[in-house]
């Protein structure tokens, strides 16, 4: 994260601090965005509303994704696989 905005979490093993993105912010802004566009949707198929709930989630936090540190590193695959099952349940809806 060489953002201004970024933050350094304190290491217990004495390693200096690495600066990180701030994704938790980057995706409350997202679904905060995508909430206000939903709302706005009519009810009148209120499957349909949910299907781009679902869509939404699994794109903005399969976006978000990138810029999130994971240890072990198959912890990415196994975040963005439940992503795309999201988001394809959302399509199917």
């Amino acid at each position: 994260g060489d953002v201004p905005w970024a933050f350094a979490v304190p290491d217990v093993a004495g390693v200096p601090p690495i600066p990180r993105h701030p994704v938790m912010l980057y995706l409350a802004i997202c679904l905060i965005v995508a909430g206000v566009v939903l709302m706005r949707q009519p009810r009148d198929k209120p499957f349909r509303v949910t299907g781009l709930v679902l869509v939404a989630e699994g794109v903005i936090r399969s976006t978000i994704d990138t810029w999130r540190d994971y240890d072990p590193d198959w912890l990415v695959w196994t975040s963005r696989g439940a992503c795309l099952v999201i988001a394809l349940v959302g399509v199917a809806l």
